[in-house]
């Protein structure tokens, strides 16, 4: 047996096992049971075994292996079938892919709705649990909140777009018009998102367009959702030469993050590949530098940690160090856009823009002073 296998059946006879950063244990007895799963297989899990954390890493779905898999080797009575709960928020084709993953599939029984309406309409946990799957198959609840959330975005980009064509400013209007119908379309289809990105998550995919995509995204909702963004840009277009300082200290701020999240994403990968062993490196398992390009992107603009994680205390230590190093650059820099930005709001403060008037409330003037005429 592999020196590896060893090392993950210490203390009582349990095997380690670590899912996107959270550790679970099961007994080798409890996995005998089933031997031509995945989790039982000491040949194909070696692919998978990880020094620096001690146990075998899947980046899959926790919930599905925290609520099903491990359930399912630790009862002491197996379920003999895996009956999927509805808490579980994935496709049916999802589900069975997780599954097949663990070779698991052949224990899975798909339940039947209608059985559950007929056998036990009378029973309330029933009754509930009817509704639950209904509304998660159909996805009621995210098309609701999709509907809402396009609504008031569309709101505003007509209020927009009026101001537009009342201040005839027709350069602006087409412009307008392109970037809100992107972010219309991200809104609408966020859900699709979603599951490019557990796509990518799971089959250990390159994330340039994930990354890509969520610059985008960031960009757009400033742009669009900020009344003050409207104001500056405006001010920016009607400024002249004012405006080229601005947009270079702004093409300053977006290579430095560029440029950081490269170098730093870069290093970390490298110490990671070092860090491990010629047997555990696998093309299929390893994280492409994109990744931690991502990994980095979190940490540094979006105060998060992301679903990477460090193989090796000599990465940790290095993400601290340019972390200490990134953010103040990145804060100098920030400040210095905004102090151009004031320069500009302080020489065109004569300008109105729809940040200083509402075009919605400029109509509403008017439609009061016609019916008024009219009583008159």
């Amino acid at each position: 047996m592999d020196s590896r296998t060893d090392k993950s059946n210490e203390n009582g006879e349990h095997r380690s096992f670590n899912v996107l950063g959270k550790s679970f244990q099961i007994r080798i007895n409890d996995l005998a049971r089933y031997p031509t799963s995945l989790l039982a297989d000491n040949i194909r899990l070696q692919e998978y075994w990880r020094p620096s954390l001690h146990a075998y890493f899947f980046s899959r779905d926790v919930r599905i292996f925290e609520s099903i898999i491990l359930p399912f080797y630790t009862k002491f009575k197996s379920w003999e079938r895996i009956k999927r709960p509805s808490m579980i928020l994935l496709s049916e084709k999802r589900f069975q892919n997780e599954l097949a993953f663990y070779n698991l599939l052949e224990y899975y029984q798909i339940d039947d709705i209608l059985n559950n309406i007929f056998e036990h309409c009378t029973q309330s946990s029933s009754i509930v649990f009817l509704f639950s799957r209904l509304l998660i198959q159909k996805c009621l609840c995210q098309c609701i909140i999709d509907c809402i959330s396009c609504v008031s975005c569309a709101m505003g980009i007509c209020e927009l777009m009026l101001w537009r064509c009342r201040e005839r400013s027709i350069s602006l209007l087409v412009t307008d018009i392109f970037i809100s119908l992107i972010l219309l379309w991200t809104l609408f289809y966020e859900q699709y998102s979603d599951k490019i990105l557990l796509k990518i998550q799971f089959d250990m995919h390159s994330t340039w367009y994930f990354v890509m995509a969520l610059a985008l995204r960031h960009l757009l909702l400033i742009r669009l959702c900020l009344r003050d963004m409207y104001h500056l840009v405006d001010l920016l277009c009607y400024s002249g030469r004012l405006s080229f300082r601005v947009f270079s200290h702004f093409l300053l701020f977006l290579a430095t993050v560029t440029f950081m999240c490269i170098w730093i994403g870069i290093i970390l990968y490298v110490t990671d590949s070092s860090s491990m062993t010629n047997y555990s490196i696998d093309h299929r398992t390893s994280l492409t530098p994109s990744r931690y390009i991502y990994f980095v992107y979190h940490i540094l603009l979006n105060v998060g940690y992301g679903d990477t994680v460090e193989q090796s205390i000599l990465s940790f230590i290095m993400i601290i160090i340019m972390t200490l190093v990134a953010c103040p650059l990145l804060i100098i820099i920030y400040r210095n856009l905004i102090k151009e930005l004031n320069i500009v709001k302080t020489k065109m403060s004569h300008v109105e823009t729809l940040h200083r008037t509402s075009f919605i409330n400029h109509l509403r003037t008017k439609i009061n002073s016609y019916h008024k005429s009219i009583v008159n």
